[in-house]
């Protein structure tokens, strides 16, 4: 399978509310995220390339809402559930607030990294 991500991934388990369609929001978790896309666990009877809208609680406790549609499915071991991929339509409501928090993720990463090497050696960081 050809890699299409267009931005570095950070894996988060994060509270998420979605519907497709006219649906009602169901409840669900994240399984990663970029400022692009994300990855997370729906029941089977949602489509690849169907649009979704969808509602984050970051882990700050502030909410975002974003447009999304369906790239993939994968299979879980739970049959009635599948992991898909969702890439954020350009026009999102809150993209840039979620690309913003996903910039403060990364130099988070990124002090850790460099705070075990100052610590007298290199140790694998908690996020790796």
């Amino acid at each position: 399978m050809e890699e299409r991500r267009d931005a570095r991934r950070i894996r988060r388990s994060l509270e998420a509310w979605f519907r497709a369609g006219k649906q009602t929001f169901r409840r669900t978790r994240t399984f990663d995220l970029s400022g692009s896309g994300l990855a997370m666990f729906a029941p089977l009877s949602l489509k690849t390339d169907e649009r979704v809208d969808l509602t984050l609680r970051l882990e700050d406790g502030r909410y975002v809402t974003l447009r999304a549609r369906t790239c993939w499915r994968r299979p879980t071991p739970e049959p009635d559930r599948c992991l898909v991929g969702l890439r954020f339509e350009q026009d999102s409501p809150d993209r840039s607030n979620l690309q913003r928090w996903l910039g403060y993720q990364f130099l988070a990463r990124f002090a850790e990294t460099l705070a075990g090497y100052s610590a007298g050696g290199f140790r694998m960081p908690a996020w790796a």
